[in-house]
């Protein structure tokens, strides 16, 4: 009888444990859907900063963040990078704020084309962006390019 007994209070904090426990599951799925990916680019376009936002991009995803943010301060880049980056962008799906920051920063040439691509685009006070001409990772290109812009 008293091992019946045992198990009935086993029983009973289970039974009482388990709706509790069960209700934390959503507190912490809506936690990882609030959080925020911030990652800053500052330096010039290039198969890195696009490999970079990639595999950060992919793990906001599989993080079920709400948002990511991409702080950016460059002279720009490469072409194929900044292209890289932009399908990345349209492809993610959380959503994505292109933020020029801080004050002073600046998002030329490859970077404008990545700001245009966020979901929301933004600039702190004191930023700007533009011209707007990413160039070609080979220097016979950018000529024939530039040739063919002009003409």
């Amino acid at each position: 009888a008293q091992a019946q007994e045992g198990g009935t209070r086993m029983k009973k904090a289970f039974r009482a444990f388990c709706p509790a426990f069960l209700l934390c599951l959503p507190l912490r799925a809506a936690a990882a859907a609030n959080s925020a990916y911030v990652v800053r680019v500052q330096e010039i376009i290039t198969p890195a900063t696009a490999e970079f936002i990639h595999t950060q991009l992919k793990d906001a995803a599989a993080e079920n963040a709400s948002v990511f943010v991409i702080e950016l301060d460059t002279p720009g880049g490469l072409m194929d990078s900044m292209k890289s980056i932009v399908q990345n962008i349209i492809a993610s799906p959380v959503p994505v704020v292109t933020y020029v920051s801080p004050s002073g920063a600046h998002a030329a040439s490859a970077g404008t084309y990545i700001l245009y691509a966020g979901a929301v685009a933004a600039l702190a006070p004191g930023t700007n962006l533009g011209a707007a001409t990413p160039v070609p990772a080979i220097r016979g290109d950018w000529t024939i390019v530039h040739k063919s812009a002009v003409h």
